[in-house]
C-alpha cells in the first residue's frame, strides 16, 4: 500500500512537472509570437498628415447582406461621418472574393447604405473562411467552429492589426486570440450567442429538436455526456466573451442570455441592431476615443 501510494505521489509530481513545463514554454511561445511577428502587423495609418485611430471589423461574410451585415454596415457608416472630424481607417476582414467596388455597390443597392470613396475603408481578405462552415463538422459542430474561428482570426491579424476590433458575428471565441497576441480592444455585437441555457434545457430533458438529435434523445447515457459537452463548452464560452471590453446584445433575450453566461454586466449593453442601430454606432466613437489616451 505505501508502495503504491509513493508510485501514485511520484506519478502526480511528474504530471504536474510537465504540466508546468509547458505552460512555461506556451507562455513563452505566445510571448515570442506577439513580440516579433504580431507586433510587426500593427500598422501606422496616416490622413493629412494626422495618425488615423485604426478600425477593425470581423465579418468574414460582408457582402450578404442580411440582417447582421446590416449591423456592420450601419457602425461602418457611422464611422465615415465621424472621419469628417478625426481621422479613422476602417478595415473589414472578410472571406468576400469579390472586388471592393462590388460590395460597396451591392451594399448600396441593397441595404441602402452609401459608403463614399473618400472615406480611408480597406477589406482584409481571408482565405480560411470556408473553415467556419458548419458542413465541414457533423458532429461537435460548435466546438469546431468555435476553434476554426480562432484560426481565423489569426490569419486576420497576421494582416493587420487595429487599434479596435470589432466582432459583429458574434465569435467569442476569437477575442482571447485577440487579447493574447495584441493590445486591441475589442467591442462585441452579439445578435444569439453560440450556446443558450434553452439548449442546455433541452438537452436536459431530452427533447429532440435541431441541435438534439433522437438518437441521442433516445439513449439516457448519450444525453449525459452532451449535456457534460454543453456544460463544459458553456463554461469556455462565458471565459472567452469576458475578454470583450464592451459588448452590445440584440435585445433582452440575448442580454439575459449573456448576463448568465459571460457574467460582466457591466460590459454588457441591450440593443436592437436594427431598429436602434444609431444607439450601438454612438458606443464605438467613444471606444475609438478612449483608446487614443492609452497611446
Amino acid at each position: 500500500m505505501i508502495l503504491d501510494s509513493t508510485f501514485f505521489l511520484k506519478g502526480f509530481i511528474y504530471f504536474l512537472d510537465a504540466f508546468c513545463l509547458a505552460t512555461l514554454l506556451a507562455a513563452v511561445l505566445v510571448f515570442t509570437l506577439r513580440r516579433f511577428y504580431f507586433d510587426s502587423k500593427k500598422r501606422v495609418v496616416y490622413i493629412d498628415g494626422k495618425r488615423a485611430k485604426t478600425v477593425g471589423f470581423f465579418h468574414p461574410y460582408a457582402n450578404s447582406c442580411g440582417g447582421g451585415e446590416k449591423v456592420l454596415w450601419c457602425a461602418v457608416q457611422a464611422l465615415q461621418e465621424i472621419a469628417e472630424f478625426q481621422p479613422i481607417h476602417c478595415v473589414i476582414y472578410t472571406g468576400d472574393t469579390c472586388s471592393s467596388e462590388e460590395i460597396l455597390e451591392t451594399t448600396k443597392r441593397i441595404l441602402h447604405i452609401d459608403i463614399k470613396p473618400s472615406f480611408h475603408l480597406e477589406f482584409v481578405r481571408l482565405s480560411k473562411r470556408t473553415w467556419l462552415e458548419a458542413f465541414h463538422y457533423p458532429h461537435f459542430t460548435m466546438l469546431f467552429q468555435s476553434l476554426a474561428s480562432m484560426l481565423v482570426m489569426l490569419e486576420s491579424l497576421s494582416q493587420f492589426i487595429p487599434d479596435l476590433l470589432v466582432d459583429t458575428t458574434g465569435l467569442a471565441f476569437t477575442y482571447p486570440v485577440v487579447k493574447l497576441f495584441t493590445s486591441s480592444r475589442i467591442l462585441s455585437y452579439t445578435h444569439y450567442p453560440t450556446i443558450s441555457t434553452d439548449m442546455l434545457h433541452r438537452v436536459i430533458h431530452r427533447e429532440t429538436q435541431f441541435n438534439n438529435d433522437a438518437f441521442i434523445t433516445s439513449h439516457p447515457i448519450l444525453s449525459l455526456l452532451k449535456q457534460f459537452y454543453y456544460r463544459v463548452f458553456a463554461v469556455f464560452y462565458g471565459l472567452a466573451g469576458r475578454c470583450a471590453d464592451l459588448v452590445l446584445a440584440n435585445g433582452s433575450w440575448t442580454y439575459n442570455h449573456l448576463v448568465s453566461l459571460w457574467r460582466q454586466p457591466h460590459t454588457l449593453r441591450r440593443l436592437s441592431a436594427l431598429r436602434h442601430h444609431r444607439a450601438s454606432n454612438a458606443r464605438i466613437p467613444k471606444l475609438v476615443k478612449h483608446d487614443a489616451k492609452r497611446q
